[in-house]
């Protein structure tokens, strides 16, 4: 969808509300900012009620991640190389109805 297209189906910009707030390493704020993501779907609290989505972006890694409720979270990256570490570990976490595609992605 297009930002048009979204501002005639839901009355507003899809990028009005973009905030970035650059952090080094620090344990202390990634987990505020896990929480804030985590609480916004969930009847939790405290809640951090003025952001819709929460994206934690790695800009060395080139990897951005979204955690949503208590069920998990999406990792996404252009490169298959700083993945791949990562759907090791975790294959066992990977959701099944795109573990196909993802084992085709990493395979080898």
């Amino acid at each position: 969808m297009n930002d048009e297209e979204h501002i005639a189906q839901f009355g507003e910009d899809v990028f009005r509300y973009c905030y970035a707030a650059p952090f080094a390493k620090d344990d202390v704020a990634l987990a505020a900012l896990l929480w804030a993501s985590i609480a916004r779907e969930m009847a939790i609290g405290p809640k951090a009620r003025w952001i819709s989505r929460i994206h934690i972006a790695d800009l060395q890694k080139r990897l951005v991640l979204t955690a949503y409720d208590d069920r998990g979270m999406d990792v996404a990256g252009p490169d298959r190389l700083a993945l791949l570490p990562l759907y090791r570990k975790f294959n066992a976490w990977l959701l099944d109805y795109d573990g196909a595609a993802m084992d085709a992605e990493f395979a080898g």
